[in-house]
């Protein structure tokens, strides 16, 4: 993306550079000396020219004076003064195009993380659908099986049934068959005595 900048394109680079720097990265910035440089130049008497907004915002660039806005301080004083000393370096030049470089730069930084998250977003839910059609097919695979074990419950109950039923008709049989053997032999016994 490119920005209008009234200064040369050298030090536009250089403040896009600036602005590149995430404001959440790096080490945490030194409070008190911050503090002192920010104080000193917010109270500095008079205008303050370009030389010295950009010598400020070199040594301490707007992304770390921004991160500091946004952190739990124990200094109440601090996040007042560095608001007063933006406002004076937003009254420059090279401020003013500074900050709203870094206005831009953060600007993109967000579309480029929202474009991210919204392809993990929907990486998540082809993800989440995929899995919920496995676990669905898993789900009536079970069904399945726990219908065809039912079954099959049945059949071996029946079978079992059946057995029982011919295992009670075999002994009848062979009941049957003693009582026969025996008229039989008695029948044969008397008519072998005639």
């Amino acid at each position: 993306m490119t920005f209008y900048c009234s200064h040369s394109s050298s030090l536009c680079g250089a403040l896009a550079k600036n602005c590149a720097v995430s404001m959440d990265s790096g080490s945490t910035p030194d409070l008190a000396s911050i503090f002192n440089a920010a104080s000193e130049f917010a109270s500095y008497p008079g205008v303050v020219n370009e030389a010295a907004a950009k010598e400020f915002v070199d040594r301490y660039p707007l992304h770390v004076l921004l991160r500091v806005l946004q952190m739990e301080v124990d200094e109440p004083r601090l996040k007042e003064t560095i608001v007063a000393c933006l406002e004076r370096i937003s009254r420059t030049r090279y401020g003013s195009s500074t900050l709203l470089q870094c206005v831009f730069s953060q600007q993109e930084t967000i579309k480029q993380k929202e474009s991210e998250f919204q392809q993990d977003k929907s990486h998540f839910e082809e993800f989440i659908q995929r899995n919920t059609q496995k676990m669905n097919a898993i789900r009536e695979m079970t069904i399945k099986h726990e219908k065809k074990c039912i079954s099959q419950r049945e059949q071996i109950k029946s079978l079992e049934e059946q057995v029982k039923n011919l295992n009670s008709l075999l002994k009848d049989s062979k009941e049957k068959l003693k009582t026969d053997t025996e008229l039989f032999d008695s029948f044969v016994a008397s008519a072998s005595e005639l």
